[in-house]
């Protein structure tokens, strides 16, 4: 017979030995499906564990207008494969627009069957997540929560700030682990109720295109690209990589290069890689400076974006106050040895500016101007490969595995003395049957 659920294991909502972590997520992300893969090899190699990932949907796998790049999208890696992972195909209208757009269906179905030790969100954003949020707490199964989520993204009315906190407070009032992502994230759980000792670091990162890579490949490569666009040796390419759209400010470039006088600015060629709203209006601009090389490259998908950092020099990332939550282009920039120049607007910027490669600048034309003019040169970008290793898949990953270990308990295993042993035979035990016959017999089946 099965043997009952301890007081642990109820409050855990499990009967399953193996300590398991169900993810809900709305949908594959390029950025965390690669730390789900190496967490599932992880767990599986040291026997410690189980992940299981709910999708609720997969569109952006299948293809879908995302209006940031203002295009149809569909991602050329397989975010899928290599972890346990279910698409549910809750959608409801368009996904991925609007709270209703992904539905909670079978939500609470999956958790109360799987039982899972601990329940994993990376957002609040669809009823699909809230769904999960719900239904965990009804099955009385901890919430940890691995968001973007930071207090300096946007620029708030006080009353929206107060009534923010409230909601947040809220909100994580079930939440028992955090999994930080970066020190704005800490601030942000740590201000609202979620204290340090609750915190476990699973860094923002992104997948190291770079790191088997020779210099000698590397170099060929960017020297070949650079010679198709007809971009000059001694130019200082600034990069721009992501959604041409306001949020993002890449006019910002363009007006702070045009304030320059000529002589300078042709020291510089832009390139932006990318589509979005903006991208009729930069090109105007473009042709309106004098002496400066732009260049569009378009959309780029994830196997091509490597070469396009090889061939940069610095990457600029001059965001507004208009939710730039972090800011991954800046992750992929270090690790291909780029130079960063980054508006204080951009979540990333508390965790790299202590980088000597990396500028941090006010958000503003002058500012930018400023940052530029005082970059370093070439050789600050030494030992940063190094300081990437903190922000790797294989980071975030541990980050996660070490808040299953510590912070879910093992089913109580009762030890050989406790375990309840059948009394001894009495003494006129009938002939013919075996020594113990006469006495209760327990079985007891411990998974």
């Amino acid at each position: 017979s099965q043997h009952p659920l301890s007081r642990d294991d109820r409050r855990f909502g499990t009967s399953h030995p193996m300590k398991r972590l169900y993810i809900f997520e709305s949908h594959p992300v390029q950025y965390h499906a690669p730390v789900y893969r190496a967490l599932h090899e992880k767990l599986s190699r040291e026997g410690k564990g189980e992940i299981h990932v709910f999708y609720g949907t997969d569109a952006p796998l299948r293809g879908h207008f995302d209006p940031g790049f203002a295009r149809t999208i569909a991602w050329d890696e397989p975010l899928l494969e290599g972890y346990p992972s279910t698409v549910m195909q809750n959608e409801r209208g368009t996904p991925l627009r609007g709270f209703r757009s992904l539905k909670g269906s079978d939500v609470f179905g999956r958790i109360l069957m799987g039982r899972p030790h601990a329940v994993l969100l990376t957002g609040l954003a669809y009823e699909y997540d809230w769904a999960a949020y719900l239904s965990a707490c009804a099955l009385r199964i901890p919430i940890w929560m691995r968001t973007e989520t930071q207090d300096h993204a946007f620029e708030r009315a006080p009353i929206k700030t107060w009534l923010r906190r409230f909601a947040y407070l809220l909100a994580y009032l079930p939440v028992k682990k955090a999994l930080v992502i970066g020190e704005l994230n800490a601030r942000h759980y740590a201000r609202h109720g979620l204290g340090r000792r609750q915190h476990v670091p699973s860094p923002y990162c992104v997948v190291d295109r770079f790191k088997d890579l020779p210099a000698n490949e590397s170099d060929s490569a960017r020297n070949e690209l650079r010679s198709v666009l007809k971009i000059g040796s001694n130019k200082t390419v600034l990069l721009f990589c992501g959604k041409l759209q306001p949020k993002k400010n890449p006019m910002l470039i363009l007006d702070a290069l045009a304030g320059m006088r000529r002589r300078e600015r042709a020291n510089y060629t832009v390139l932006f890689v990318g589509t979005g709203e903006l991208e009729h209006a930069l090109r105007v601009r473009a042709q309106e400076i004098p002496g400066l090389q732009v260049i569009f490259a378009g959309f780029q998908n994830q196997t091509q974006l490597a070469k396009w950092y090889l061939a940069a020099d610095v990457l600029a990332l001059p965001s507004r106050q208009m939710g730039e939550t972090w800011g991954l282009v800046v992750n992929e920039a270090l690790l291909a040895g780029c130079r960063v120049l980054v508006s204080q607007h951009a979540g990333c910027h508390a965790d790299f500016a202590s980088l000597p490669s990396v500028r941090v600048f006010d958000g503003s034309v002058e500012g930018f101007v400023y940052a530029l003019r005082k970059l370093p040169d070439a050789d600050s970008t030494v030992g940063q490969r190094d300081f990437m290793r903190r922000y790797s898949i294989e980071a975030a990953a541990e980050g996660i595995a070490h808040a299953m270990e510590t912070a879910i308990p093992a089913r109580p295993q009762r030890s050989q003395k406790t375990q309840r042993q059948p009394p001894p035979p009495p003494d006129d035990t009938p002939s013919g049957l075996p020594a113990g016959a006469g006495g209760p017999v327990i079985a007891r089946t411990h998974p």
